[in-house]
């Protein structure tokens, strides 16, 4: 990866990260749920309203070469978070738009898309789009299209 994607990706993650100290005294952490409360997690992805995500950091690299950077950015032991022993990054996403995003990357039953309302596609869309996850569009556009047929 060149200097340049380094630092495009180090922009990416320090202007999308949230303050997780600010949101810890406003919202208390809960655990996502099954696959991403898994005890072999390797990294924890905490979203916008306090749900943590324990994701396997390789399954997400290989779906986006957003999350391939920003987990092979060295960070500062002292700046960065951890529980249980796992790195903790804060994303800018609702947990309502990390799920279903999170459940398209893994080798799991793939999401029920189509009960989503349309501005929440629009949302998960808009997170496959941010972290380069093309393989990913498809199954958001059907639905969006589906959707869109239905109203």
């Amino acid at each position: 990866m060149s200097t340049a994607d380094d630092n495009e990706t180090k922009s990416i993650v320090s202007s999308e990260s949230v303050d997780s100290s600010v949101l810890a005294t406003a919202n208390p952490t809960r655990i996502a749920d099954a696959p991403f409360n898994a005890s072999n997690a390797d990294c924890i992805l905490r979203s916008r309203d306090n749900v943590e995500f324990r994701v396997h950091k390789v399954i997400l690299s290989l779906a986006s070469d957003v999350f391939d950077s920003m987990f092979s950015i060295p960070s500062n032991l002292k700046d960065q978070e951890h529980k249980d022993g796992l790195p903790v990054i804060a994303l800018r996403e609702h947990s309502s738009v990390l799920d279903p995003l999170f459940r398209l990357c893994y080798p799991i039953r793939i999401p029920t898309l189509g009960t989503l309302p349309f501005s929440k596609l629009m949302d998960v869309y808009t997170a496959v789009d941010k972290y380069s996850m093309d393989e990913m569009a498809q199954p958001i556009l059907d639905a969006l299209m589906h959707n869109a047929h239905q109203n």
